[in-house]
């Protein structure tokens, strides 16, 4: 009796797989949920400081968000078919951490003689969430099971840093260049803002009707605006990495 309840479990499991509820719905409208991990690639600095160090004016501290996990989710609606949607999700960092240090040292281009001013590496936690409304595009051919889409979208871009736990009294004290160089990274992580933000992404879909799976490479355009005194915030060009696994619910 046992063998026979788990062949027929099996059998249904087989049998939801491999149905396909967009045929039967063709011309209809659907819907999907789904959860996404993956890594959060920045590739752009924050913003810049100026500073002045070692009798020198026109030196620029840098502050950068590190690469971090990412997680969120999201939903997708199908309006007559499987090859156009609008999907709307959400992503945020995990333990993401941001860091100021003197521009001249990040890029390796150290112009004065005292080089452990280098070693001034402040480090802060950091939490970046994005919200999104896309168009998928799905292309290849509707017969095959993995085929790729294109995504478009706009949505809004939130940062938050917790600058205050910036100590920069214990890199000396404020007449030192230490002290500065933490200082102004500082200023650059103060009144982070919300802002639009603008991405596109490519990837790859195994589709199996109740379940499928994806994969995508997105970037995502959005500016920085916060900051304070001098603190220049500047456009921000990151790269996601994501896959998931998608529930069709109607």
């Amino acid at each position: 009796m046992a063998d026979r309840h788990v062949k027929i479990g099996t059998c249904l499991l087989l049998v939801l797989l491999s149905a396909n509820p967009i045929s039967a719905q063709e011309g209809s409208w659907g819907l999907r949920v789904f959860p996404h991990a993956g890594l959060h690639l920045p590739q752009r600095n924050l913003g810049k400081n100026a500073v002045e160090i070692q009798f020198q004016s026109a030196l620029q501290v840098v502050a950068q968000v590190e690469n971090s996990p990412t997680v969120g989710g999201g939903l997708e609606l199908f309006l007559g078919g499987n090859d156009f949607r609008i999907r709307g999700q959400f992503s945020t960092t995990v333990g993401s951490t941001a860091r100021g240090v003197l521009g001249l040292c990040e890029s390796g281009r150290l112009e004065f003689a005292n080089q452990e001013l280098c070693a001034v590496d402040t480090e802060t936690d950091a939490q970046i969430i994005d919200g999104t409304a896309e168009l998928v595009f799905v292309t290849g051919n509707p017969d095959r099971w993995i085929r790729p889409l294109i995504t478009l979208g706009v949505g809004v871009r939130s940062f938050d840093f917790d600058s205050e736990s910036l100590q920069c009294l214990t890199f000396g004290n404020e007449l030192s260049d230490e002290y500065k160089i933490c200082d102004q990274a500082k200023e650059i992580l103060e009144n982070p803002s919300v802002n639009p933000s603008l991405t596109f992404g490519l990837g790859l879909e195994a589709d199996r009707g109740l379940l499928s799976g994806f994969v995508r490479l997105a970037a995502l355009s959005a500016s920085y605006t916060g900051g304070s005194g001098l603190a220049d915030g500047g456009r921000q060009v990151d790269l996601y990495l994501t896959g998931g696994v998608s529930v069709r619910m109607r």
